[in-house]
């Protein structure tokens, strides 16, 4: 009786260290595949809900006409082309009558790359997150003019057939003791220093 006992006793230690030792880290074994499987399920369901996106977005372009296009990728190209929108702002001060003091264009700003792999899971890209991803840079520059000139200026920046978002735009009146190429002596009244900021954008080389 005893022996059965002891002997009942030590298989049950015997089980127990077998499952310890093998059956346990094989189910951890299981669990951490399957917890791979699904994060790939997951990322495979993202990866279609990108495609579906770009698909709509796609549709959405093949919508319009070739003309239409043609004028958009004008209007956002995509890439910016710095000496053309220089030349594009140099040329709506010829048709103003006006000379620019100053004229300067910024760094250009890249968007970040969102879709990549992160912890072994597809980020869901900028396009679906918050709109569509753009390159941009600034553009500042001056010139001495009236209120009438500042609209019109306002105007045909409007009018470009390059997008150019007035970002920032300051004035402040022309000191009657300053004399230099841009003005006499004689100032009007009503004539101010205009400082202006505007941004251009391109669309990302990702959704081509």
């Amino acid at each position: 009786m005893r022996f059965t006992l002891l002997t009942q006793i030590a298989l049950l230690v015997i089980s127990t260290v077998i499952a310890l030792a093998f059956i346990r880290p094989a189910f951890e074994d299981i669990r951490a595949k399957q917890d791979e499987h699904f994060k790939y399920e997951d990322a495979v369901v993202k990866a279609g809900e990108l495609n579906s996106a770009l698909q709509e977005l796609i549709s959405r372009r093949d919508a319009f006409s070739q003309r239409d296009r043609e004028v958009l990728d004008t209007f956002v190209p995509t890439h910016i082309d710095s000496l053309k929108v220089m030349r594009d702002i140099e040329g709506i001060f010829l048709q103003l009558g006006k000379p620019i003091i100053a004229l300067s264009a910024g760094e250009v700003v890249a968007p970040q790359d969102a879709s990549v792999f992160a912890d072994g899971q597809l980020a869901v890209p900028q396009v679906v997150q918050s709109g569509t991803p753009v390159t941009t840079q600034d553009f500042d520059f001056s010139f001495v003019g009236n209120y009438p000139e500042i609209k019109g200026l306002l105007s045909m920046l409007e009018r470009n057939e390059t997008l150019l978002e007035v970002m920032s735009l300051s004035f402040e009146p022309v000191p009657v003791n300053i004399s230099d190429e841009n003005r006499s002596n004689d100032v009007p009244e009503g004539v101010f220093t205009v400082n202006v900021t505007v941004r251009t954008y391109a669309l990302s080389p990702a959704l081509q």
